[in-house]
């Protein structure tokens, strides 16, 4: 078996597990909803684009023009959702701001299938790959930035986002050499290498499979369903106590106290936290303290203070937990964390 026919043979498996993964996300349900689809749109559009270099490396008069056109364009949508994806955890964006980022490549993907302009075709090409380029980035920007705080997610998330972008750059790198002449390479061999842009994503998808922390029990809330617009209203509400009020530090801090404090039904503001945020309440608000911690570990103002001083100060009633918790989230205990942040001062 020749490398062409090797490539081909690889799409048509990943094209086979692109089915897979978007029934499986599409009928998911645990887990946030959005995310779920998010998922199944990339390895979607993935999917696609398998198949029809599968066919073209095959020889199949079946991968039609129009064919090729809608997979083709279907990229305009996976750095998009990529990013959506990862800004998701940084601001609990709604499905709404979602189609905000998709909808305006529509009409691009459009005009670009069912028109024939040659001018508009040749752009189209450069403006697609700046689009990728710039959310990845933004996407890369948003994972550094979190890192520390969610340290479970963004260490294969990170990763994911950065060997993607550089492949989206080794494509337009052999493309702009290809159009100098400074590089041969066939056609189906460039196709090909197509292939290796859905490897991250499909990590991503059985990362996000066997995840426990996004996966929230659906059909718990079902008898009180709740909008996204007061969905929303509900998140605001109690994140403005929480961080804006400080209301984290709180020592006796529990669902009825925030209840009470905000005004909104126990249920309701629990529900919302396990539906918008991918965890139960206590666990948001020792993400909370963990967070506050961790900033005054490296405050020069606060060195008098020792780590049960801040630990008290952030909300916790034992030093033991916050250790356990504090390990538990940053991967590194809050001596060490101190003193490596010391150490890069």
């Amino acid at each position: 078996m020749g490398l062409i026919e090797l490539m081909g043979l690889v799409n048509l498996i990943i094209a086979f597990q692109a089915v897979f993964l978007v029934v499986h996300f599409l009928l998911k349900k645990k887990g946030i909803v959005l995310l779920n689809r998010l998922l199944a749109l990339c390895i979607g559009a993935f999917g696609l684009v398998a198949l029809n270099t599968f066919f073209s490396l095959a020889g199949y008069d079946f991968s039609s023009d129009l064919f090729q056109k809608v997979s083709n364009n279907v990229m305009w949508f996976i750095a998009p959702s990529l990013y959506s994806y990862v800004a998701y955890r940084e601001s609990n964006i709604s499905p709404r701001v979602v189609l905000w980022h998709l909808i305006p490549y529509l009409p691009l993907a459009a005009i670009n299938i069912l028109f024939e302009f040659p001018v508009f075709n040749s752009v189209i090409v450069v403006v697609a790959f700046l689009q990728m380029i710039t959310y990845l980035s933004l996407a890369v920007y948003l994972a550094i930035k979190r890192y520390r705080t969610d340290k479970r997610f963004y260490s294969w998330v990170l990763p994911m986002l950065i060997i993607f972008g550089l492949l989206v750059l080794i494509n337009v790198l052999f493309k702009i050499l290809m159009a100098q002449g400074m590089l041969d390479i066939s056609q189906n061999l460039l196709q090909g290498f197509t292939v290796l842009l859905s490897i991250p994503v499909f990590y991503t998808s059985y990362k996000e499979m066997n995840s426990g922390k996004t996966e929230v029990a659906g059909k718990r809330y079902q008898s009180t369903p709740i909008d996204d617009r007061k969905a929303g209203d509900i998140l605001n509400s109690v994140e403005y106590y929480l961080k804006t009020e400080r209301g984290f530090t709180d020592k006796g801090l529990t669902l009825n106290r925030l209840s009470e404090k905000t005004g909104i039904s126990a249920k309701y503001i629990s529900q919302v936290v396990n539906s918008r945020l991918g965890m139960s309440f206590s666990d948001y608000v020792s993400q909370l303290r963990i967070e506050e911690a961790a900033r005054s570990l490296l405050d020069p103002s606060k060195t008098h203070l020792t780590i049960a001083a801040i630990a008290d100060e952030a909300g916790f009633s034992s030093i033991s937990r916050f250790n356990l918790l504090f390990k538990k989230q940053m991967q590194v205990t809050p001596k060490a964390y101190q003193k490596a942040g010391s150490v890069a001062e």
